[in-house]
């Protein structure tokens, strides 16, 4: 009688990014999307903010599928073979820099992640080896493999938006990150803005001045 096997091999894929540039950019935001949403979400927000003096990236999630309405959206992790899964998009973000690299040159780089974007961009900015800047998170947590962190040794600036009308529960959450990533001696803000769980106008203003002021 057969038993049921499993196994798992190696498969390269290609990876979907869209992208806005001026003719001189003074910098490159990477955005990561939320849950169920397309790459074009957080770059479109971005647009519709004024952010026009930067190269803009917002690579799709590698796990595709359909929303109801028949678009093609994404999602960036699930516990099945977690710390594979880490591995790979820790990949993704040091591929996506060298792109980076080889179409604009070395650039100020800042992420930007949105809900189940914002872990990406916390894992990307602590623990893929990039020169971010800051890394900004709207409505996430971290994930484990960030809150596990030691001290930190340098390492980019961390500015953390929570919506006034998001969950109650999310806002404490993002509180206890902010003291856990502070006691760790990270360079964190945590900032309560306008808006739920969404791209808040004000949360991408504020990103925006966040950026100049970095440069």
């Amino acid at each position: 009688m057969r038993q049921r096997q499993s196994f798992s091999f190696e498969l390269g894929i290609r990876a979907h990014v869209e992208a806005w540039a001026p003719p001189e950019p003074a910098y490159c935001l990477i955005a990561y999307h939320g849950y169920a949403e397309a790459a074009l979400a957080p770059l479109a927000a971005l647009r519709r903010a004024g952010l026009d003096d930067g190269v803009l990236l917002a690579p799709l999630a590698p796990h595709h599928f359909y929303n109801r309405r028949g678009e093609v959206v994404g999602s960036w992790m699930t516990s099945f073979e977690r710390d594979q899964r880490v591995e790979e998009l820790l990949d993704h973000g040091r591929a996506l820099w060298q792109e980076v690299l080889r179409l604009w040159g070395e650039l100020p780089l800042f992420l930007f992640g949105f809900s189940q974007g914002g872990a990406n961009a916390y894992r990307i900015a602590l623990l893929a080896g990039l020169p971010v800047r800051r890394c900004f998170v709207l409505g996430a947590d971290q994930p484990p493999e960030v809150s596990q962190l030691q001290a930190a040794v340098g390492g980019p600036a961390l500015t953390l938006m929570t919506g006034r009308e998001d969950a109650a529960s999310l806002a404490q959450t993002m509180e206890n990150d902010h003291r856990s990533l502070a006691e760790r001696r990270y360079n964190v803000e945590r900032l309560s803005i306008q808006g739920g769980h969404e791209y808040s106008p004000e949360a991408l203003e504020l990103l925006h001045r966040r950026i100049r002021d970095d440069l």
